[in-house]
Parts: structure tokens; C-alpha cells; sequence
């Protein structure tokens, strides 16, 4: 059944709230002529437990906001929406993990923002995040998974790749992610490292940045390795003994 179609975009263009059905193209039609009307900025706060469906709602809200603009402005939006949507797949590269309760689940707070001009057509936006769970490195619950972007560049970087990082194609063989390594998930981390590397491109990040980011992905991986020990205790500071 097709709730988000052109069709449904057009039963709900231009309408007051009591005049449909409850939808999320009312929500969004509502709030920006309450924009227009009052020139002011206003907010949809979308909320709900894990795996509710809180990041589908925003891209819908930002297709149906698409498609009401102005049509000379409609490439623009577009453009807007798109460099949104490939923020948000690196977002969840890095930020999303599966749980027990849903595959992709956020682990962090986003807040998307698209700026209008006076006539209420679009000219830009981004997307701040924040409280990032970023104890899920180190340690997950039985069953639950460390962020995609570990996984993504194990099971789905080229050998090459790998190679020059010094790393291997198996999750199991490093502590911090080898219990996600087991965990069956519907996620595709070999399809999604292409997904994730494009999107980089598409909002900007150099080749060198891109490697960079694999570089420090590697790094945490083969910090697992490391184990530290007191030896003793020398006049001004504590000597550690390091080994690999």
C-alpha cells in the first residue's frame, strides 16, 4: 500500500490539519505555511523508541517538502535533500549499531535543519548530532553489534585496502567487535561500505580524507592488541609496560 506516493502528496498539498486523515505530509504541510505565514522558524520534533521509524519519517518529510516548493526551485530542494540523505548514511555508518531490539538502530540524537529565503524556497541546510553512545566501542550487550562502519570496512573494503591497513576480512579476530562478528543482522556492510565511501564523495570528503577515516577505523581495531601493566613506581610518574 502506497502511503507516500505523488497521489497522497496531493490530497494533503495545501490543506488544514482537520481536513485529512492523520499523515506526516499534514504535519509537514502544516509547518511550512506556519513558516511562510509567520516568518519564523518553526521545528518538527519526530520522536518514538528504537526502530520506530524516526529517520523514514524525516526523509518522507523532506520528499514531501520537495515536492510542494516552487518548480523552478524543485532542483534545488533536491539537491538539498540528497546531500542530506548521504549526511545521514555516513551518520549511521559511524552512529548506528544493531541492538537487540532493531538492526539500524541510532545510537546518537540528530537535529536536520533546511534554511528557506523569504519566499520559502530552499537554499540550504545540515544536520548537528550530538550524545553519541560512544561507550558501544569498547563494549555491547550479548547480541548486539559496534557501529556499521567496522564491519562495512571489514566484510566490504578491497583486499588492497585491507592490506595496507594491516588488517583482516574477520570481525572475530578483534576483541572490540568479535561479538557483533557472530550476531546475525539484516544490514549488508559489504554493500553498505560502497553506499558509505559514495556518499563521502558526494558531500565533500577528499580521497585523502576518505583514507583517513579508514585509517582511524583501522587504528581502533588493532588497539585491541595492546594490553598495559604497572611495572613499578618510579620518583615522579609511573613506569607502564606496554606489549603488543
Amino acid at each position: 500500500m502506497n502511503i507516500y506516493g505523488k497521489d497522497t502528496i496531493e490530497q494533503y498539498k495545501g490543506r488544514e490539519l482537520y481536513e485529512r486523515p492523520p499523515h506526516l505530509f499534514a504535519i509537514a504541510d502544516a509547518t511550512y505555511k506556519a513558516m511562510k505565514r509567520r516568518s519564523r522558524d518553526t521545528c518538527i520534533v519526530i520522536s518514538g523508541e528504537s526502530g520506530a521509524g524516526k529517520t523514514e519519517a524525516s526523509k518522507y518529510i523532506m520528499q514531501f517538502i520537495a515536492a510542494i516548493t516552487n518548480p523552478s526551485q524543485r532542483q534545488e530542494v533536491e539537491r538539498v535533500k540528497n546531500m542530506l540523505l548521504k549526511s545521514n548514511c555516513v551518520l549511521e555508518a559511524f552512529g548506528n549499531a544493531k541492538t537487540n531490539r532493531n538492526d539500524n538502530s541510532s545510537r546518537f540524537g540528530k537535529y536536520m535543519d533546511i534554511n528557506f529565503d523569504f519566499k520559502g524556497d530552499p537554499i540550504g541546510g545540515h544536520i548537528n548530532n550530538y550524545l553519541l553512545e560512544k561507550s558501544r566501542v569498547i563494549v555491547q550487550q550479548r547480541g548486539e553489534r559496534n557501529f556499521h562502519s567496522f564491519y562495512q570496512l571489514l566484510l566490504g573494503g578491497p583486499e588492497k585496502l585491507l592490506r595496507t591497513l594491516h588488517i583482516q576480512k574477520d570481525p572475530t579476530a578483534y576483541n572490540f567487535i568479535k561479538g557483533g562478528g557472530v550476531v546475525k543482522s539484516a544490514i549488508n556492510d559489504a554493500a553498505e561500505f560502497k553506499a558509505v565511501a559514495d556518499a563521502m564523495k558526494v558531500i565533500g570528503f577528499t580521497a585523502e580524507e576518505i583514507q583517513t577515516v579508514y585509517k582511524i577505523l583501522a587504528t581502533i581495531l588493532h588497539l585491541v592488541g595492546l594490553s598495559v601493566s604497572a611495572v613499578s613506581d618510579c620518583s615522579l610518574k609511573r613506569c607502564i609496560e606496554v606489549s603488543v
